[in-house]
């Protein structure tokens, strides 16, 4: 796939809400495509609105502003990429590496190059997406022999799905890679494995993610933790099976260390996200 040329995409200041709009609505469509959790693309049309109506509305920021409106960006960014707070503690990292996660995120919502070329990614991603389970015509019907060109063929719909998911997952990325910028090792594996799981579709609390799993095992935690809450609450007693299942994953020395990371970091953490990006 061409990138876009720069002068297609640079200089936009486009406000939050169509990264809300575009991005994430995208991102959420595209996790669902790829783990079968009834995602379907049917946001585009509603995405390019909101694209369209912040470019039309683009208003002369002051500096306060600008600076209120990277920190928005940053925020939006770090999550789209798995870096949340919840992430980061469960990973072990300090209040003041958070900081450190923040800044250089700061850095990237600052280019506003890359962040136009992650959300047009986004936009095509969100239209690839919507065409790929659109079935082919066979031909105008009555009176629209002038409809215009038919869509593509299926090989060539997916075909284009998955080069603009591979462009968009690349660009975002980009924008992890950087944001990680300087953890050591053992801190970004972490990282990279809570960000695949929840990409994966796995969306438990972050201490679970920070080990790998089989489908069957994702899913009998998933059901396990889900009894637990419905019991801690109120619920009738926690099946024996259950509660084993839960016991076990506990005693993994991983999953151990990062609900203890969470438990003790996560409110600096929180303090550290909000000083840095809640401007």
């Amino acid at each position: 796939m061409t990138r876009p040329a720069a002068s297609t995409w640079s200089h936009r200041r486009v406000l939050p809400v169509a990264l809300v709009g575009v991005g994430l609505v995208g991102l959420t469509a595209g996790a669902a495509l790829s783990t079968g959790s009834g995602g379907d693309g049917t946001t585009d049309g509603a995405s390019r609105t909101a694209l369209a109506s912040a470019e039309r509305a683009r208003p002369f920021r002051s500096e306060a502003g600008q600076r209120r409106y990277d920190a928005q960006v940053a925020d939006l960014l770090l999550r789209r990429v798995h870096l949340a707070p919840e992430a980061l503690a469960a990973a072990g990292l300090s209040a003041e590496e958070a900081d450190g996660v923040c800044s250089l995120m700061l850095l990237q919502s600052a280019d506003h190059e890359l962040v136009d070329a992650v959300q047009a990614a986004t936009a095509a991603y969100s239209r690839a997406l919507q065409a790929a389970g659109t079935p082919r015509r066979a031909g105008p019907g009555p009176g629209q022999e002038h409809e215009g060109e038919q869509p593509a063929s299926a090989s060539a719909r997916a075909e284009n799905l998955a080069d603009s998911r591979a462009m968009l997952d690349g660009l975002l990325d980009t924008v992890w890679s950087a944001a990680t910028t300087g953890l050591d090792a053992d801190k970004k594996a972490r990282l990279a494995r809570i960000r695949s799981n929840q990409a994966a579709g796995w969306n438990l609390p972050a201490p679970y993610l920070v080990v790998e799993r089989t489908g069957e095992d994702w899913k009998r935690l998933r059901s396990a933790l889900a009894t637990k809450h419905f019991v801690d609450h109120g619920g009738p007693v926690f099946p024996h099976t259950d509660t084993t299942i839960v016991a076990t994953a506990h005693a993994d020395p991983d999953v151990a260390a990062a609900r203890q990371g969470l438990d003790l970091n996560l409110e600096p953490i929180q303090a550290a996200w909000a000083n840095r990006l809640a401007r």
